[in-house]
């Protein structure tokens, strides 16, 4: 949310802390219920690679099965073995929709005792951290940089750190305290931090990496109240609810400038 007020382009992750685990699940079905299974994982979200959803493969093959005394099973009779034309449904979820895809996959597959397969992959899943990294436009000095953060944040005042006749392009944020970010702007190549609560010493780590400091205050965080409005009022209108969602008006920033 910082990183679109401010105008940043092509932005990522500053500092990585976690990547989700992806799976792959293999299930085996009968033919004739090869598409709901299909289309059940893909609603649930599973088969997403890039910017394409519901992606599976099939392969064909023969299923046996033997159904004991106290089944009852869809297809076959008791105690006769039974060979079934089946399809092996493959397809990748992230560990955060695993269990909501297999149950979604349960519900529409047609057999008593579903034959299912989960296997952890070391493929890379979507990452997640701290702060963000991007580019400018174009490049411009490091003062009118600094007029134009106070204007889109709303500032009455800004500390900084570097030469203000300095021209600046690629731009690492955060909100909050980015004290421990310094060094990792520095190495992804910024040359400039904005963030808050810069401490004296690391001000003096950042002059000698060559990075660039605004300190806008810790309160910048409050950008996200817009943001999450209008994310609460998308999640709740998709859900059928009725529910106004207040913005708070309320400054809760401690400091003044005189």
């Amino acid at each position: 949310m910082l990183s679109e007020r401010l105008g940043l382009q092509n932005t990522s992750i500053l500092k990585q802390t976690y990547q989700e685990p992806l799976f792959k699940i293999a299930v085996f079905v009968p033919d004739s219920h090869i598409e709901k299974v299909r289309s059940a994982l893909g609603e649930a979200g599973a088969g997403a690679i890039g910017r394409y959803s519901h992606c599976t493969f099939t392969a064909a093959g023969s299923g046996t099965f033997l159904p004991e005394e106290g089944t009852n099973p869809y297809i076959g009779q008791k105690g006769v073995l039974e060979k079934v034309s089946e399809g092996k449904v493959e397809t990748i979820v992230p560990e955060h929709l695993l269990n909501k895809a297999i149950n979604a996959m349960l519900k529409v597959h047609p057999y008593e005792e579903v034959a299912y397969d989960v296997y952890p992959l070391q493929n890379e899943g979507k990452a997640y951290g701290l702060g963000r990294i991007g580019r400018l436009p174009e490049a411009v000095t490091f003062e009118a940089l600094c007029q134009d953060v106070k204007q889109r944040l709303g500032l009455d005042g800004l500390r900084v750190v570097g030469d203000l006749t300095g021209k600046v392009r690629t731009v690492a944020v955060s909100g909050g305290d980015g004290n421990s970010l310094i060094p990792y702007a520095k190495y992804r190549g910024a040359d400039v931090l904005i963030t808050g609560d810069i401490y004296y010493h690391t001000a003096h780590d950042a002059i000698l990496h060559g990075l660039k400091v605004i300190d806008a205050g810790h309160h910048i965080e409050k950008i996200m109240k817009s943001g999450v409005k209008e994310y609460l009022e998308k999640s709740l209108k998709k859900a059928g609810y009725q529910t106004e969602v207040v913005l708070s008006e309320a400054n809760t920033n401690p400091f003044q400038f005189i």
